[in-house]
């Protein structure tokens, strides 16, 4: 139930991104990577092998998809950022 309720979710704002063969980070989550994620995951430090500054916004490679399902879940679950860092608040 709540893995249907998660890919809905996802879905509806897929559907309502435009998308391209290069689209650029929404502003609001460019602003959340450069607050809370960019300074372990940048290309300099690029801490577990991730530099989201230069990870694409491709929703339609199949790998790049993926990798946004996996940031977007260790943030919704409170992962990321570590508890030792400034976090976001919940919204």
């Amino acid at each position: 139930m709540i893995a249907r309720s998660l890919w809905f979710s996802l879905t509806a704002l897929v559907a309502a991104i435009p998308l391209r063969a290069t689209a650029a980070l929404p502003p609001a989550a460019a602003d959340f990577i450069k607050n809370h994620c960019a300074e372990c995951h940048d290309a300099d430090t690029k801490k577990g092998d991730l530099d989201l500054t230069s990870l694409p916004f491709d929703l339609d490679a199949q790998k790049t998809f993926n990798t946004w399902i996996k940031v977007h879940d260790r943030v919704r679950d409170g992962e990321m950022p570590p508890k030792k860092k400034a976090r976001p608040d919940a919204k």
